[in-house]
């Protein structure tokens, strides 16, 4: 139902309303509603308070407290649950006064969540009409309380005795007054048979509830059991992946320390050659200015080459490009055989040979592995080009005659 105001039993007088909690509520849920609430009985423990004195604590409770009658509702909401929807469309008020008498007349839990819907109706009209229902309903069965119990003292156990002053009564009156006993006690017995079956039916529904609750905390056992497990799978993983994150972060801190020791090498390295190139570049220069010196008296072998006098060396910016990297020895060494070469390219240190296939382009022995290649120009210079690797030397001459291609 898709209203739901509080304090919906303020439709009812607080004794009308004391009774629908006795008839919706069983003991039980009238003594966890007294203890959810507060409600006490001074001298009393709830176990020993009757079930009419707990139900009129709540009833007066529920009018003063909005917060006691929001939680009596709420239970009520639990307890008075049915099968069929009741529709919101406010209902004619001989509708609403039948269904009070039907499901009032005996009072039984099956029966309150009627009762309590037709309370907790969206329309004003229809909750009083069935206030007002259900108000007559407890006047008339209260008024037959009152006459069984007057009745009570005068069912016969056997004929009666005449009323004092008529001793001889005709045999029809004596006769109507045994029929009115025994019609009295018939009545009492039905009432009797009656409120049994209510009390059966209590306790059966009473056992259903008992059992319900009973799965219900199976239940709950079992998902706490679940949570606790997944709150440990939990925190293991965390465990795991701060492990993992501890690891990896020690790992990248000492690569990141590797790296910068191998990049600080590098500088180190580089700078070294460039201060190295920068004397060697410097030496060049002032030999290139100081006077042609003679060439030594050395042992002439056979050469590729005729000798020829003095060249002056002239460095390439691809040779300077070349040179980017070796190591300093190899370019000191590199720089001394261009100065050889210069003055002697029969040199039998040089090692001078043209190369096959390559017109004009030749190459002298630097190291075992390292070979500098030159070309004369028809000035009379030498032209240094580049200082190679012996692995890379076909990619060089290919490179070399690609250049020269037009």
């Amino acid at each position: 139902m898709g209203h739901r105001e509080k304090g919906r039993l303020l439709v009812l007088d607080a004794g009308v309303r004391a009774e629908f909690l006795l008839t919706a509520l069983s003991r039980a849920d009238l003594r966890r509603l007294c203890r959810k609430l507060e409600v006490s009985f001074p001298g009393y423990r709830l176990e020993k308070v009757e079930e009419t004195e707990l139900a009129e604590a709540l009833a007066d409770r529920y009018e003063e407290d909005p917060r006691a009658a929001a939680t009596i509702d709420l239970c009520l909401d639990e307890e008075c649950r049915m099968g069929l929807v009741m529709p919101e469309e406010p209902l004619p008020a001989p509708l609403v006064e039948l269904l009070v008498e039907v499901t009032a007349a005996p009072p039984s839990l099956l029966q309150a969540p009627i009762l309590w819907a037709l309370f907790s109706h969206p329309a004003l009209e229809v909750r009083e009409a069935a206030a007002e229902a259900y108000e007559r309903h407890l006047d008339r069965f209260a008024e037959i309380l009152e006459r069984m119990e007057e009745a009570l003292p005068d069912v016969p156990t056997s004929v009666p005795s005449p009323p004092a002053g008529k001793e001889h009564l005709p045999r029809n009156a004596l006769r109507r007054h045994l029929n009115q006993a025994e019609e009295r006690a018939a009545g009492l017995a039905r009432e009797r048979e009656a409120l049994q079956e209510q009390l059966s039916e209590s306790r059966r529904t009473a056992a259903l509830k008992d059992g319900k609750i009973a799965e219900m905390k199976q239940e709950l056992s079992v998902v706490r059991e679940e949570l606790r497990a997944g709150e440990e799978a939990r925190a293991l993983l965390a465990a795991r992946v701060d492990r993992d994150a501890v690891a990896e972060a020690r790992l990248r801190t000492a690569e990141a320390e590797r790296l910068a020791r191998e990049a600080g090498a590098l500088r180190r390295d580089l700078s070294d050659a460039r201060r190295r190139e920068a004397e060697l570049t410097a030496r060049v220069r002032e030999m290139e200015k100081a006077p042609v010196p003679q060439p030594p008296r050395v042992i002439e072998q056979p050469s590729a080459e005729p000798a020829d006098p003095w060249l002056l060396p002239v460095f390439s910016g691809e040779f300077y490009d070349s040179v980017r990297g070796w190591d300093p020895r190899v370019l000191q060494t590199a720089f001394e055989k261009a100065l050889l070469l210069a003055q002697s390219r029969s040199h039998p240190g040089l090692d001078a040979k043209p190369m096959h296939g390559v017109e004009g382009l030749y190459r002298i022995y630097v190291a075992r592995d390292v070979r500098l290649f030159y070309r004369r120009s028809s000035d009379g210079r030498l032209e240094i080009l580049s200082l190679v690797d012996r692995e890379d030397l076909d990619r060089y001459i290919r490179a070399y005659k690609s250049r020269l291609i037009p």
